[in-house]
């Protein structure tokens, strides 16, 4: 069904950025969650979605220039969005469309929601 299908790339973008929050120290998967859900309101490209991930986590470990990253409206540049192509295809989220991006189960309370009803 469209909901199992929402619950299983719910699940591999929760994880995705799980995984990307484990391995950026001082950084909770809450905060990616709501970077995530603002580039999707922006732009509903998952490779999009990835790009700004990867652009704030550059930013909050000083790797990407703040005014730079400002003069360019925080935009992702071609090269992050190649990049972040590739990373789509490598954790399986290339597949993922959404017409709105508060249709994905991201927090652990909509999780929980979820688990309830399929008891």
């Amino acid at each position: 069904s469209e909901e199992d299908i929402f619950v299983d790339h719910s699940l591999k973008i929760k994880s995705f950025l799980d995984g990307k929050a484990k391995e950026t120290k001082g950084l909770s998967g809450e905060k990616l969650i709501k970077v995530f859900r603002n580039a999707g309101s922006l732009n509903q490209d998952i490779s999009y979605c990835v790009a700004k991930i990867n652009n704030f986590i550059k930013l909050f470990l000083g790797l990407r220039n703040y005014k730079e990253a400002v003069a360019s409206d925080f935009e992702p540049s071609v090269e992050d969005l190649e990049e972040a192509k590739k990373e789509c295809v490598a954790f399986e989220l290339d597949k993922i469309t959404f017409s709105d991006v508060d249709e994905f189960y991201l927090e652990e309370d909509e999780f929980s929601k979820l688990v309830d009803i399929e008891i």
